[in-house]
């Protein structure tokens, strides 16, 4: 990982931010796909977290979508760091379905969106 701050908050507390140096962002695609066709929410995610689909475990497929969050949060931060920031403020984790008709399944792409500043 780099050594670029990273926050959710528009500020950090008792540094001001010196230069704005523009949006920055970070994308990752989850390796395992067709269990997301049969998503209804996170609610129905948690209740069966012990249940298997598709011989894979609910635990697998959150430990896959946390490791495509870290993944896109390095993307990010190495893209501040080209720019020559020390920071990435108002960071944002989105995260999207994408149908892939081909295959009949749907893929989702987790995006890291912050403002890369010097503090």
């Amino acid at each position: 990982m780099t050594n670029i701050l990273i926050t959710t908050t528009p500020t950090v507390e008792n540094r001001p931010v010196r230069e704005y140096l523009g949006i920055v962002s970070g994308e990752a695609f989850m390796r395992w796909w067709r269990l997301l066709s049969n998503l209804c929410d996170t609610e129905e995610l948690d209740s069966v977290y012990a249940d298997t689909y598709d011989g894979r475990s609910w635990g697998y497929f959150k430990a896959e979508l946390h490791n495509a969050r870290d993944r896109a949060i390095h993307q990010m931060a190495k893209a501040a760091e080209e720019l020559g920031a020390n920071a990435v403020i108002g960071v944002r984790i989105d995260y999207k379905t994408i149908d892939v008709e081909d295959e009949g399944v749907r893929a989702m792409v987790v995006i890291a969106t912050g403002t890369a500043v010097r503090l």
